[in-house]
Parts: structure tokens; C-alpha cells; sequence
């Protein structure tokens, strides 16, 4: 359906997205159709500006080689506001990972956590953590209060302190 979308809701040409059927049609798991339609999607509500925030904040997030500092602040915000995250008083009331990991509906329980941990499937502003006593220090914050948890290639949370 991206295609008859990206006909019936972008100003596209028909070059443009007949280039990209053929796109889809040879790598499907590219998924280039689905991100071109929301990219345009998002300029028009937002604006260009906007949606390459968007961009950067999915490459940051889900890429392997996305930087998590480079997104601003008011973005981070806005996924701590959309995860639901977890928001601390401060950085020294929390025990330590495995509570994050819990308090974010991240894992089930301690035990699970330490599982995830395990398993190597738990980063803290996308860097992998395989130490269950691990406990997050002020210089881990992003922009100074905000912590990006991740489990699992889709799983995160955005945590704020203060």
C-alpha cells in the first residue's frame, strides 16, 4: 500500500516513486518506500527541520553506528515524554541497572534484568552493558539529565533525572 500512499499523499513525481516501487521491488528490506512516505509525511506536518531531527533521533536509536549525543535535547524530551519513561529526582536514588531496567517495564523483574544483561541484549546510550552491578554516574547523562535504555533491537526507554 507505501506506493498508492505515496501517490494519494506526497507531491512526489511519478519518476520519483516509480523509482522507488522499483527500489522496493529489488530490497524490500530496505524498506525505502516506507521511509521516503514518512519523511514527507512528517515535513509537511513539521517541516524539514523537524523530520531530519526525526531521522537522526531513528538512526541514533536503532542503527548500530548511530550516535545518541548528536540528537537535541528537546527531542530526547520528546521520547522520554513517548516511552513513558521513568523520571528519578535525581541519579543517586537509583540503585543501580537492574532497577532502571525494572522500573521501565524493560524487564519483568531482577532476575530477568540480569538475564537481558547476560545475554548482552541491555546499552546505555547505545553501549552495551554486561555488568549487572553496573549503577549510572552524572557523566552518563545525556544533556545532563537524561539517560537513553535500550533492550533488545526495539525495546528502550528515554529515563530523566532532575
Amino acid at each position: 500500500d507505501v506506493i498508492q500512499f505515496l501517490k494519494y499523499f506526497t507531491f512526489l513525481s511519478q519518476g520519483e516513486i516509480e523509482g522507488l516501487e522499483k527500489e522496493m521491488a529489488e530490497a524490500p528490506h530496505l524498506r525505502s518506500a516506507q521511509k521516503k512516505l514518512a519523511f514527507e509525511m512528517t515535513t509537511m506536518i513539521h517541516g524539514e527541520n523537524e523530520a531530519n531531527k526525526a531521522i537522526d533521533a531513528s538512526v541514533a536509536l536503532f542503527s548500530k553506528d548511530g550516535d545518541i549525543t548528536v540528537v537535541d535535547e528537546a527531542t530526547i524530551e520528546s521520547l522520554h515524554q513517548t516511552t513513558e519513561g521513568k523520571a528519578y529526582e535525581s541519579i543517586e536514588e537509583v540503585a543501580g541497572l537492574l532497577q532502571i531496567l525494572t522500573d521501565n517495564k524493560l524487564a519483568t523483574s531482577g532476575r530477568e534484568a540480569r538475564q537481558f544483561i547476560k545475554s548482552n541484549a541491555v546499552s546505555l546510550n547505545n553501549k552495551k552493558i554486561a555488568d549487572e552491578t553496573f549503577k549510572p554516574a552524572s557523566s552518563d547523562l545525556l544533556h545532563g539529565k537524561y539517560l537513553v535504555l535500550k533492550r533488545g533491537k526495539k525495546g528502550f526507554s528515554v529515563v530523566k533525572f532532575g
